[in-house]
């Protein structure tokens, strides 16, 4: 195997901001873009943390090299409106800046999530990593609280997707389990959208709630169901080609739940009209054919 070259020479060096050569204008107006703003924010308050990557250009007549600036045109912008006479830079062997631009990860919501809780659990106050992002401090309390019930299961799913949070705050009107339904049907459409949560929200929300002009009797019961299923200790059984349905009361209102066996299946549960004769495969638990 042949070795590795090597692009970078390994000392980071002091360049003077006059001998450094953008390859690209920027527009007038980029000063007044919010990531030039949080580049220029950052700056101010810690210095540069990602150095400059520039190529050596010949040294001209006084024996001065200058340098092709590869990558970081708002960095030396923002140096230049904050008065800074120099810049450290990574010394290229290529000039070529087409990697530095392609090769980028861009932070996961769950990552932001994450590296903010762990900032904060080192002593760093949400008002400093507001201030150095340029940003309002509700946003860093909105980001650090952003899977408070989220389902673990979600929030692995969703580790490294570039998920709107906006779906999170969808997410969370609903039940675990339907989360990780919800977060399933957006990972087949390969779509992460907050319209998209609504969407599966709206379409399904008409079984989990009573309409509104339903009488009393009925709200009062569909609470009482709701309850008594919280409350109720799960009875596992095994689906088979019969299809065997559960039914825990004849007045059972019509709902869904979740059967637990070798696989995690979804059926429906529904009452029986005082009329029917249900065909019983076991009375405790009940069990009647489906």
């Amino acid at each position: 195997m042949g070795q590795v070259k090597q692009g970078f020479e390994r000392q980071i060096i002091p360049v003077s901001l006059d001998r450094i050569l953008p390859t690209r204008y920027l527009d007038k107006d980029i000063e007044h873009t919010k990531k030039y703003l949080t580049i220029l924010t950052s700056i101010r308050e810690l210095g540069v943390i990602e150095p400059l990557a520039v190529h050596r250009q010949q040294t001209n007549a006084q024996g001065e090299a200058a340098f092709v600036l590869l990558d970081g045109h708002l960095r030396l912008h923002a140096l230049k409106a904050l008065g800074a006479s120099e810049a450290l830079c990574l010394l290229s062997i290529d000039d070529e800046g087409f990697t530095y631009n392609r090769q980028i990860n861009r932070l996961t919501p769950v990552q932001e999530h994450k590296m903010i809780l762990t900032a904060v659990r080192r002593g760093i106050s949400p008002a400093l990593i507001a201030t150095v992002l340029g940003i309002n401090i509700e946003r860093i309390h909105e980001r650090q609280h952003l899977l408070d019930g989220i389902a673990p299961e979600v929030v692995e799913m969703l580790k490294v997707k570039m998920v709107s949070r906006g779906v999170f705050r969808t997410l969370k009107k609903m039940k675990p389990m339907r989360q990780i339904e919800t977060v399933e049907l957006m990972i087949s459409a390969n779509c992460f959208t907050q319209n998209y949560a609504d969407m599966v929200l709206a379409a399904n929300s008409y079984r989990f709630s009573v309409n509104d002009n339903a009488s009393t009797f009925v709200k009062t019961a569909y609470t009482a169901l709701c309850q008594g299923v919280d409350e109720a200790t799960p009875v596992e059984c095994t689906l088979t080609q019969e299809s065997a349905m559960v039914i825990n009361n004849i007045r059972a209102l019509h709902c869904r739940d979740v059967i637990r066996d070798n696989r995690r299946v979804l059926v429906r549960i529904f009452g029986l009209s005082k009329f029917s004769t249900p065909i019983v495969v076991s009375e405790d638990p009940l069990v009647l054919q489906g």
